[in-house]
């Protein structure tokens, strides 16, 4: 008997997912933008380091497509991608300010020859622009993936932690059970060391199916259960069934 997979797990294979997608998204998008002539350039992020967040995204969502829990891949995936986000708006926000003023200086004899003509000088450097206007919107979506995809690994280790697993051990995929230490699998029933369930739960007595903590009755066959959670001796009799039972008159 297998423990259903707990409600936060699901929710952090959907969030992993989310996020490993929006990653694999965002380098094709403009990390920079840079003023050329008046004109916005856009600067994809595949020009940049966006190939490495590229790579970051697709492993997290074959992680996350193979369902294989490994929280602590994916949090080194999210930091690894946030490292290199974080590189490339260091290099928009500094590098970028400091080429077009150095290729502005270069044209200087141009646009002296252009002031005695009395034409319009080139100005490549537009007035009051400051070096966050140069950042694409790329930034922002591969950010977002980043938080989707570190907040779905966290939870899922909350999830398997709160299911009888230790958190340390979910981590790195090598789960222990949180009362005794024994190793257990991701879809163990019981730990094998101690007998704790592993699912938040146990199976009832009567029809095997699975009931979770707080449920007075199974869900499946109707079989009393006791406050806990866990089933208890009492079998149902025919007099039990409402079904048997004759009507009041």
């Amino acid at each position: 008997m297998r423990p259903p997979t707990p409600l936060l797990v699901r929710w952090a294979s959907g969030l992993e997912l989310a996020g490993g997608l929006i990653l694999q998204l965002a380098p094709f998008l403009a990390f920079a933008s840079v003023p050329v002539l008046s004109l916005q350039v856009p600067v994809p992020g595949l020009f940049l380091h966006g190939g490495g967040v590229l790579v970051c995204g697709t492993l997290a969502v074959l992680l996350a497509l193979l369902k294989r829990p490994w929280p602590g891949a994916q949090l080194v995936l999210a930091a690894t991608s946030a490292g290199l986000l974080y590189w490339d708006v260091t290099l928009v926000t500094e590098r970028t300010a400091y080429t077009l003023g150095r290729v502005q200086l270069s044209i200087m004899g141009l646009n002296s020859f252009l002031a005695k003509v009395g034409a319009e000088p080139v100005d490549l450097m537009p007035r009051g622009v400051e070096p966050a206007d140069f950042l694409g919107p790329g930034i922002q979506v591969g950010a977002l993936g980043i938080a989707l995809l570190g907040i779905g690994a966290l939870l899922e280790v909350l999830g398997y932690g709160r299911a009888g697993k230790r958190w340390a051990s979910v981590l790195v995929a090598c789960p222990r059970c949180s009362g005794c230490g024994q190793r257990v699998g991701f879809q163990m029933a019981f730990c094998p060391g101690c007998g704790r369930t592993q699912g938040g739960g146990r199976p009832c007595a009567r029809c095997g199916a699975w009931t979770l903590e707080g449920h007075r009755f199974c869900p499946a066959c109707g079989h009393g259960l006791d406050g806990e959670g866990r089933t208890s001796c009492r079998r149902g009799t025919p007099q039990d069934d409402p079904r048997t039972q004759e009507p009041d008159l």
